[in-house]
């Protein structure tokens, strides 16, 4: 840096010259635009009244120190002088004027010394002045040009277009995730049984659902409903459901108890805008006896050994929408090998070939699936369900939602060959084979 002495008994400035990169015009005012960017947006993060702009002027002086003259004092009021200008050609017309203005300020030196020498910097002069005036006008019409354009033009019709597709992408890959996040991460692990759950989406957004919840007395709730609607009131109503089931489940109350509560707090939260089918099974895995209740979803399927699969039949009105109603319970004994299946309407309204005035799946064929399958694993029964299904939809995606649970009850040599391999003795084996007295 090469420094210039005017009258060095009464007021003296350095004046920066072309020499080491950092102290090129250029760089330093670019330096000083970028930190009183950053300590704006600082202070607009911590709170939007005026004396934020006055906070950082005075500290943009303090650590920029633009000018270094003496006395002292006049220092000081120089360095705050030139910060507030700065400070106020980035609030009152954004980052561009406030670089303009950086660059302005820190040329202004050289100009200034040129026009005191013109007999010997003429050309310097010339290049200094002819940037600033530049920088000023430019500077100038672009404020003039946001005051007045900007607030009174909109932009395109397709930009506008664009712009709402994306916010729509992004909402609703959010959407997306909060959905699964409701979803279980796998099926649990069930002594003696098999537990198989799969949801296939029409779109990233869902309204079916499936839980699996332990109640206090060791018993399995399993939950597969579907929430009519999209977006996120249908998510919101998931979250309802599964927040119900989980405060619900204890208390000693039976499966059409937990539903007719569950209606209750859907017409309270959601104000009757949505409604939601919902089947609820209450299991005790050591003996495979259940209860059932259902509110308005299809029916569940049920393939005993030795006996062709069925429809449980056991209508009611889904949850959340019209009068206020009672749901029946009904008793089921799983023995083992037997399969229940519970299925959202997707599987069983899908019309042949994918078109919506198709034949639909119906409830036939899934029946004559368990048929063949019975005595398969729980994976392998969903996995030819879905099969069958696809082959009668044909290609493409569906239209829409659909989610299978599939739980099966292992049949007596299944389970000692499980335990057995899980380290028991054959007489711990046969033991618990043996009639109860």
């Amino acid at each position: 840096m090469s420094t210039v002495t005017l009258n060095p008994t009464s007021l003296s400035f350095p004046l920066r010259m072309p020499g080491q990169p950092s102290d090129e015009p250029l760089t330093v005012g670019i330096t000083s635009a970028a930190v009183i960017a950053f300590l704006l947006a600082v202070g607009r993060r911590l709170s939007r009244r005026p004396w934020v702009a006055i906070a950082v002027a005075l500290v943009a002086a303090v650590a920029l120190t633009p000018v270094k003259v003496e006395p002292w004092p006049l220092q000081l009021l120089s360095n705050l002088l030139i910060a507030g200008v700065l400070v106020a050609a980035g609030e009152l017309a954004g980052l561009p004027a406030l670089l303009a203005a950086s660059l302005v300020l820190w040329l202004l030196p050289a100009a200034a010394f040129s026009a005191f020498h013109l007999t010997w910097l003429p050309g310097g002069f010339a290049l200094a002045a002819g940037i600033l005036g530049v920088l000023l006008a430019t500077g100038a019409a672009g404020a003039v040009r946001r005051a007045t354009a900007d607030d009174g033009m909109a932009p395109p019709a397709f930009m506008l277009r664009i712009e709402r597709q994306r916010r729509l992408e992004v909402e609703m890959e959010l959407l997306a995730n909060l959905q699964r996040g409701l979803l279980p991460a796998r099926p649990p692990a069930v002594a003696g049984w098999e537990i198989a759950a799969r949801s296939l989406l029409a779109d990233r957004a869902s309204g079916d659902l499936y839980d699996f919840v332990w109640d206090r007395e060791g018993r399995l709730w399993i939950a597969a409903g579907d929430v009519a609607g999209h977006g996120y009131s249908c998510a919101i109503a998931q979250a309802m459901v599964k927040a119900a089931l989980a405060s619900l489940l204890a208390g000693g109350r039976t499966p059409g108890e937990v539903l007719a509560e569950t209606d209750r707090v859907l017409r309270t939260a959601a104000g009757g805008r949505t409604f939601t089918s919902l089947a609820l099974l209450r299991l005790d895995p050591a003996t495979g006896a259940a209860l059932l209740a259902n509110a308005g979803h299809p029916f569940a399927l049920l393939a005993a050994p030795g006996e062709p699969a069925v429809e449980i039949d056991l209508p009611g009105l889904p949850l959340g929408q019209g009068p206020p109603r009672r749901y029946a319970d009904r008793a089921l004994d799983l023995p083992p090998g037997a399969t229940l299946a519970l299925c959202s309407d997707g599987l069983f309204e899908e019309g042949a070939g994918g078109r919506e005035g198709g034949a639909p799946y119906g409830y036939d064929r899934p029946r004559a699936v368990l048929d063949e399958l019975a005595g398969r694993p729980a994976e392998e029964i969903l996995d030819g369900l879905l099969a069958d299904w696809r082959h009668h939809r044909g290609p493409g995606a569906p239209t829409d939602d659909t989610t299978l649970v599939v739980l099966r009850r292992l049949p007596l040599l299944e389970r000692m060959r499980g335990q057995a391999t899980s380290g028991l003795s054959t007489e711990e084996i046969m033991a618990m084979t043996r009639p109860k007295s």
